[in-house]
C-alpha cells in the first residue's frame, strides 16, 4: 500500500503533475512555490478515505483551495481567474503486506457544490481490518500520519484532558488526528504517562510473583516504552539527548543530557522538542497499531509517513544524519519529506531525490550521495553558493588578476578584505594567484 505513482489534475498550482516514488525515502526539492507542500497534501487526499473507514478519524477530502484556478481570457477582452474541472488525485500504490488494497485508485471532484466521489476500495478495506481487530485477531495494521510545518511541541500535558472518544487501549487509536500534528504531542504524553503508570503497577505484580514463587509473565508495557526509546535515542544521537520518558516526580515528559541531566522537554530548543514529538508520535502509533509485535513494533511496522521540512530548526549536522536516522530507526516505513537543505540530501545513500522543476513532471535526481553542499545548491537547487554581489567582486578580481591588471586587483582585493572575515578561503586563493602574478610579470620584465 506504500504510493508508487502519484498523479494529479486541477490540483492546487498543478495543471497535470506526475511523481514516481520509492518504498523507502523519498525527497522533493525545489524552489519555493513549485508544489512540494502541494504534493503533500494531495497525497493525503489520495489515502484520507482509507484512514476514515476506520471510523477513528476524518477524510482528508478535496478542498474548495486545492481546486486549481485558470487564467482565461485575452490580452485584449482582459483576464479572469476560474476554477478548472475536474479535480483528481490518482495514485498507484506498491502490492505488500495490506490484503486486498488496491493497486491504484482515484478521487475527483466535478463541481465547486459536490464534496468529491469516494473511493469504496479503500473504505472496505479499513472496514474490513478493524472488523478483524475487533473480533480479536491481530492483523498488521499500516502508519499513517502526516507533519507539516505547524508542528510545534509547546503544550502543557494534562492527563484530565484525555479524549474520550475512543477507549484508550484500541488499537485503533493509532489513526487519531493521524493529519494534524500540532495535536499529536499532547496524545504522545498522555499514553507515555499511562503506559508508564501501567509499566510501574506490571514490575509490583511481577514482585509479587517471584515472592509468591508464581511463573512471572512479561511486562508488555516495558516492552512498549524499550520499543520506543530505540527510536528515539537512534533520532536524537547528534544532539546529545536520550532516555525521553515520563517523570513521575516531574509529571511532565523528560530527556536526559549527560550533562545536564534530566531536562523537561518543554525547555530543550525548538529543533530537539519539534525531532522529539515527531518521532515520539510514529512511534506511538506503530506500537499502538500493532502491540502484537511487543518490542519489534516500531522496527516491523510498515506504512506512509509525509514530513513538510524535514530540516527545520535542525543544526547543520542534525541535518547530515536525519535520513540516515530515520531508516535506522523506522526501516520498513515509508517516507516522504520536503527539503530546502543540500546537507540532508548529499549525506544520505539509497534516497529516492525527486526535482520539481518540470510543471508536468518530477524529474529524478541521480545519486547525490558524497557531493558537497555547494555543488547540492549549484546544480540542483539552481542557487549561488555566494552572495551574488560578493560572487561578482570576485569574479571582477579574479578577471583582473588573469588580466594582469595588478592596480585594479589590489584594489578589489582590498574592498573584499574589508567586507569579507579574515581567512576567508576565496580570498586566499586570490592572494595566491595575484602574488605569483607579480612574480611572473617582474620576472618577465
Amino acid at each position: 500500500m506504500k504510493l508508487k505513482t502519484l498523479t494529479l489534475e486541477n490540483f492546487r498550482g498543478f495543471k497535470r503533475f506526475e511523481c514516481d516514488f520509492q518504498p523507502g525515502i523519498n525527497v522533493l526539492v525545489g524552489l519555493n512555490g513549485y508544489g512540494k507542500t502541494s504534493l503533500l497534501d494531495a497525497i493525503s487526499v489520495a489515502y484520507g478515505q482509507f484512514l476514515s473507514g476506520f471510523g477513528t478519524s476524518t477524510d482528508r477530502a478535496i478542498r474548495d483551495n486545492d481546486i486549481h484556478l485558470g487564467k482565461i481570457g485575452s490580452q485584449d477582452q482582459g483576464f479572469t481567474m476560474e476554477y478548472q474541472f475536474p479535480v483528481q488525485v490518482s495514485a498507484q500504490a506498491y502490492n505488500d503486506y495490506v490484503d486486498d488494497f488496491p493497486s491504484e485508485w482515484s478521487r475527483s471532484r466535478n463541481t465547486l457544490k459536490s464534496t468529491g466521489t469516494k473511493v469504496s476500495e479503500l473504505i472496505n478495506v479499513a472496514k474490513r481490518l478493524q472488523k478483524i481487530v475487533q473480533d480479536g485477531a491481530h492483523p498488521t495494521l499500516p502508519v499513517i500520519a502526516v507533519y507539516g510545518t505547524e508542528r510545534l511541541w509547546n503544550q502543557s500535558f494534562d492527563p484530565s484532558s484525555e479524549s474520550p472518544k475512543l477507549s484508550k487501549t484500541s488499537r485503533l487509536e493509532g489513526y487519531r488526528d493521524w493529519d494534524k500534528p500540532a495535536s499529536s504531542y499532547r496524545t504522545f504524553a498522555s499514553w507515555l504517562h499511562q503506559e508508564t503508570m501501567a509499566s510501574f503497577e506490571r514490575g509490583m505484580q511481577q514482585q509479587e510473583q517471584r515472592m509468591s514463587g508464581n511463573l512471572v509473565k512479561g511486562n508488555i508495557h516495558a516492552d512498549r516504552l524499550t520499543s520506543l526509546q530505540k527510536a528515539l535515542n537512534i533520532i536524537l544521537e547528534p544532539s546529545g539527548w536520550s532516555n525521553v520518558h515520563y517523570s513521575a516526580t516531574a509529571k511532565q515528559v523528560v530527556a536526559t543530557h549527560k550533562e545536564q541531566g534530566n531536562v523537561p522537554i518543554s525547555l530543550l530548543s525548538d529543533g530537539v522538542r519539534n525531532m522529539i514529538g515527531m518521532i515520539a508520535d510514529i512511534a506511538r502509533r506503530a506500537i499502538q497499531l500493532n502491540p502484537h509485535m511487543g518490542t519489534h513494533a516500531v522496527q516491523d511496522s510498515h506504512g506512509i509517513v509525509l514530513i513538510d521540512e524535514v530540516d527545520m530548526h535542525l543544526h547543520p549536522q542534525w541535518q547530515r544524519t536525519i535520513l540516515e536516522s530515520l531508516k535506522r530507526a523506522f526501516p520498513k516505513i515509508q517516507f516522504i519529506v520536503t527539503t530546502h537543505s543540500p546537507l540532508v540530501i548529499s549525506d544520505s545513500k539509497g534516497i529516492h531525490v525527486s526535482l520539481l522543476d518540470n510543471p508536468e513532471k518530477a524529474t529524478p535526481v541521480p545519486d547525490l550521495y558524497g557531493q558537497d553542499a555547494n555543488s547540492v545548491l549549484l546544480d540542483i537547487m539552481d542557487t549561488d553558493v555566494r552572495n551574488a554581489e560578493v560572487n561578482a567582486q570576485i569574479g571582477d578580481l579574479l578577471d583582473a588578476i588573469h588580466d594582469s591588471n595588478i592596480k585594479t586587483a589590489k584594489q578589489l582585493l582590498a574592498d573584499l578584505q574589508a567586507d569579507l572575515p579574515a581567512g576567508n578561503l576565496e580570498l586566499s586563493k586570490a592572494k595566491l594567484l595575484l602574488r605569483k602574478k607579480e612574480l611572473r610579470i617582474a620576472k618577465d620584465n
